[in-house]
């Protein structure tokens, strides 16, 4: 006989075994601060979880200025608040304005406002201050200008001192009428014209042209010419001094990006002038100073490609086409080779002076038959 499931239990039983054992309904619960249970709560979604993932990382760091008050994280950015905000700050705070559609979509949230998540909340702060994106960009200007100016202003100065230097060098113009002469002697030799002038590429060709020997270069050729004067030659060979600190000049690679760069800065004022009235005084008080130093950077520039322009002509070289950068490597090039010819030079002359007290004192012990060794020695040990 088939028995109830309950004939031999009593309510009290069937109540205990449904506490054990049965299904029971639980409410979803996450972990909150200290380790507590609270209730999930539900965030409304208004932009593409990807985009919303990256932005609410990258406002993590502005976390320890403003906490997650958004607005007053805008408020900073219309204010030019330069304590609260940094420069790197204000730039990664550009990539996160919203867009169009994604401003679109969180403005036109009619519901509860606590339930935005961080990224939509962001979101709807900045669209809460009308032409955000383009105060976040004159923030910018405003915060750079004066490292931007610095930067090109030492740019130009070091091309134009190096230019006066190098066109400014007696040694180095006595070395170079040296060379020239040596060199329409060999034109000439071979049925060349002469010339009134050295090119770079000429330059570079005096360490490769050797002689019959195959060893000697025309730098080498010249070297000795100046050297064999005495001591005022072996001064004149001394270019690298006069020539001293031109290095920084090369380093900057053309005056056309320095003066591209000036462009850039006049357009960022540009960028801060468009603003208007919303500029406000920090602004306005900007766009005064900041005129006066585009004005100066100008004449800069007008300066210094004057002086690369001298600088192209004493090479013969074409300013348009041939960059002051080019003309200094070459030079320090060739200051490096006269200094390891004179050099060698030196070392010539000091064996040749070695051998000639040599020989002398062998021909003074033979005059003497032998005797008197320690005087014969003492002449040797007086040659350096």
């Amino acid at each position: 006989q088939k028995l109830a499931l309950e004939d031999d239990l009593a309510k009290d039983d069937i109540a205990a075994l449904e506490q054990a054992f049965g299904r029971q309904s639980v409410s979803p619960v996450i972990s909150g601060p200290g380790g507590k249970k609270t209730a999930e709560k539900r965030e409304v979604s208004l932009v593409d979880p990807k985009r919303a993932y990256n932005v609410c990382i990258a406002l993590a760091q502005f976390r320890s200025g403003f906490g997650e008050d958004w607005r007053m994280l805008v408020n900073a950015v219309v204010a030019f608040d330069e304590k609260s905000l940094s420069l790197e700050k204000v730039n990664n705070l550009k990539v996160l304005i919203p867009t169009e559609r994604e401003l679109r979509d969180v403005m036109a949230f009619k519901g509860d406002m606590k339930k935005l998540g961080k990224c939509e909340s962001f979101f709807r702060a900045v669209g809460e201050v009308e032409g955000l994106a383009s105060l976040c960009e004159a923030f910018s200007v405003i915060l750079g200008f004066q490292e931007s100016v610095e930067d090109v202003k030492h740019k130009l100065s070091m091309i134009g001192s190096a230019c006066d230097r190098i066109v400014g060098s007696k040694n180095l113009g006595v070395l170079m009428k040296k060379v020239l002469a040596v060199g329409n002697l060999m034109n000439e030799s071979i049925g060349r014209p002469k010339v009134s002038g050295i090119r770079l590429e000429s330059l570079l060709k005096l360490s490769l042209t050797k002689g019959t020997d195959r060893k000697t270069t025309v730098i080498d050729l010249v070297v000795q010419m100046i050297a064999g004067e005495g001591k005022q030659g072996e001064d004149t060979l001394l270019i690298g001094e006069e020539l001293r600190g031109i290095e920084s000049g090369a380093r900057v690679k053309s005056v056309k990006t320095l003066a591209k760069a000036i462009e850039e800065i006049k357009d960022g004022v540009s960028v801060v002038e468009k603003c208007g009235d919303r500029a406000k005084l920090r602004g306005q008080n900007f766009l005064k100073s900041a005129r006066l130093e585009v004005q100066a950077l100008d004449a800069d520039l007008e300066t210094c490609q004057g002086k690369v322009t001298v600088l192209c002509n004493f090479f013969a070289e074409d300013p348009t086409v041939v960059e002051a950068s080019n003309i200094i490597g070459v030079l320090l090039n060739f200051s490096r080779l006269v200094a390891t010819s004179l050099e060698a030079y030196r070392r010539k002359q000091r064996r040749k002076e070695i051998d000639a007290a040599r020989e002398a004192n062998k021909r003074g012990g033979a005059v003497t038959g032998g005797g008197g060794g320690g005087g014969g020695g003492s002449q040797f040990a007086s040659v350096r």
